[in-house]
């Protein structure tokens, strides 16, 4: 059984922050919200807003060029109220990225197709059926393909093309709009194309480097970091508050595991053996944990198990851990079995820093080991950090 996150990490420096989408829309259409959500909030709202500042610089600089090359209807008036229309689209895009934690997800996916209809707007507005009429078109299908996953992205490209054959249809016949359509037809699927395999290689990497920082190559445990996050989360109070009862609002037990006489064994047998003997604790390890503990190796023959729940359930887990190694009989030196020692301390949300858990544990580990090892030693189970 391969480790399970109790809780969601905090978010490292570097990585995606999710969109706010509530828990019960997502365990009834995931594959909606999937394709809905965008892959960064953060992201999504610095492209959104660079692609309004760009936008703007357009609108203004084409109405610009209208009035100096004297096209009809344009004038101060005309220019007036295109720079105050663009400038409030561009507030808006930056009020959305200045609180973009705060803003619910569906804003997300709606903003492209504002700019899409937004892009066709000005055109037909304007009876511009000319290349830069038609660029526009461009924006929503970059923000969409780079940001969304591939079903958004692919249904905003179409929208896109039909918007297209909108804007040649509505802005009177001419002898390019054929033309026009082919083009801007293939060249909008060939943009999104491109954009949306490379953010698709890019998430792959992403997550394989997420994978390889947060499991142990020898063993495939969790990280000491990733374990650290966790208890972090578990023991954050207004992660509880969030959301109904779970597992974790009971607290949360550490149980630190160590090897008896493993320096021996290493010493005696070659560091294969001691590898092979971790190899064959984290294998019993798994068997007995649940699938709600995380199961960590902290360094050589150190491993952790973090464990939900009340004081019971931690002290219950380690004893089995205990008995498990036990019957198991793992070689270890001089033909003797390996034995384990374990520690345990439990902690409550809001009252024991993470640092108070280890030393409670650490200290645990350390009494079992001067107690003559192969034991279970349960510290306190505090409900008040003296820090």
């Amino acid at each position: 059984m391969p480790p399970h996150d109790p809780a969601p990490a905090p978010p490292r420096a570097g990585t995606r922050t999710p969109a706010r989408v509530p828990a019960g829309l997502r365990s009834r259409v995931p594959a909606l919200t999937a394709a809905l959500v965008p892959r960064d909030v953060t992201t999504a709202a610095r492209t959104l807003v660079l692609i309004v500042a760009l936008g703007v610089v357009a609108n203004v600089g084409w109405e610009l060029w209208a009035i100096a090359t004297g096209r009809p209807g344009s004038g101060a008036g005309s220019l007036a109220g295109t720079a105050a229309s663009s400038l409030a689209v561009l507030a808006g895009a930056l009020a959305l990225s200045r609180y973009r934690a705060r803003v619910p997800w569906p804003v997300w996916p709606l903003a492209a197709l504002v700019l899409l209809v937004g892009a066709t707007g000005v055109s037909v507005a304007a009876g511009d059926h000319s290349a830069a009429g038609q660029v526009g078109l461009v924006y929503p299908v970059v923000y969409a393909a780079s940001q969304f996953h591939r079903g958004f992205a692919w249904t905003v490209t179409g929208l896109a093309v039909a918007a297209e054959a909108v804007l040649l249809a509505l802005t009177g016949p001419h002898p390019g709009a054929v033309p026009d359509l082919l083009v801007v037809g293939c060249a909008l699927p060939m943009l999104a194309a491109v954009l949306v395999t490379l953010t698709a290689a890019h998430d792959r990497l992403v997550a394989r480097l997420h994978a390889r920082a947060d499991s142990d190559p020898l063993t495939g445990l969790a990280t000491r970091r990733h374990l650290e996050e966790s208890a972090l989360r578990l023991l954050d109070p207004s992660s509880h508050r969030r959301g109904g009862r779970r597992r974790g609002d009971a607290g949360v037990g550490l149980v630190l595991l160590d090897l008896d006489r493993f320096k021996e064994l290493n010493d005696t047998r070659g560091h294969p053996a001691g590898d092979a003997a971790l190899v064959a604790l984290a294998r019993v390890v798994r068997a007995v944990c649940d699938e709600g503990d995380l199961l960590a190796r902290l360094g050589g023959d150190e491993l952790a198990v973090l464990v939900p729940g009340p004081p019971e359930v931690a002290a219950r887990r380690a004893r089995a851990l205990h008995a498990a190694v036990r019957a198991e009989r793992l070689p270890g030196a001089h033909g003797l079995p390996l034995t384990l020692s374990a520690g345990v301390a439990h902690g409550t949300p809001g009252t024991t820093t993470y640092d108070r858990l280890y030393a409670d544990a650490d200290a645990a580990l350390y009494a079992a080991k001067a107690a003559g090892r192969d034991a279970v030693v349960v510290g306190p189970a505090r409900g008040a950090s003296p820090r």
